[in-house]
């Protein structure tokens, strides 16, 4: 018996074609291809040849939208994704429902469906993340004038190259690094604690706990 979410074929079309689906546990494109059938593409390997599904009938296929979020992504670095909140009728994570926001520039990114195809947007739906210490060591480059790295699909870090003082020809230079959820500053880090401080109202069991279990060191005073 079919799934009445796809009693006839248009409703196949409809929800499935040209988005994010998932097919025992790995993530691929989805394409309409006629009738009940859709034919997936994988999202890890471009070049792999696509294979043909019944959406009606196979158990496999998994068409809830997945969890995005923080994505690594070449010339950008740290770019948080979300959907655009407004109603659709596609299932799984259609890509002209993304929407995408640089953290090194902290502004929004015009026509972000063409990110979808890069490697930073795959580790992302399968959480492949540069652990809290590698992160804060890119960053902490002073050869980046401006860096990002996420660490999660939820935090991130950005750092910059600050003047705090010129006397004559000389320069002091200090590099300012904070610590994101998602698009918000949530807190600075401490040089001298080798930590970072949160702002208080991000003091709580539900961050902190999420923090300490990513390896991020946090003042408590």
């Amino acid at each position: 018996m079919r799934e009445l979410v796809f009693a006839r074929p248009e409703h196949v079309q409809q929800k499935l074609n040209d988005t994010i689906v998932r097919y025992k546990g790995d993530y691929f494109w989805s394409r309409y291809h006629g009738d009940y059938m859709v034919k997936l593409y994988s999202i890890r390997d471009k070049d792999r040849e696509g294979f043909i599904i019944d959406a009606a009938l196979d158990p496999d296929l998994d068409y809830s939208a997945p969890s995005i979020g923080y994505a690594n992504l070449e010339k950008y670095g740290a770019v948080f994704c979300s959907r655009t909140p407004v109603r659709q009728y596609q299932a799984g994570l259609p890509k002209r429902l993304i929407q995408c926001w640089n953290l090194l520039y902290e502004d929004k990114i015009e026509q972000p469906q063409n990110l979808v195809s890069m490697k930073g947007f795959r580790d992302m739906l399968y959480r492949e993340y540069p652990v809290f210490k590698d992160a804060m060591r890119y960053c902490m480059n002073p050869n980046n004038d401006v860096a990002t790295r996420a660490f999660t699909r939820s935090f991130a870090i950005r750092a910059y190259n600050d003047i705090v003082d010129v006397q004559k020809e000389e320069v002091t230079v200090v590099r300012k690094v904070s610590l994101y959820h998602e698009v918000t500053k949530i807190g600075d880090y401490d040089q001298e604690q080798k930590a970072f401080r949160l702002n208080p109202r991000y003091m709580h069991d539900f961050s902190l706990t999420r923090l300490y279990n990513a390896g991020v060191p946090i003042c408590l005073h």
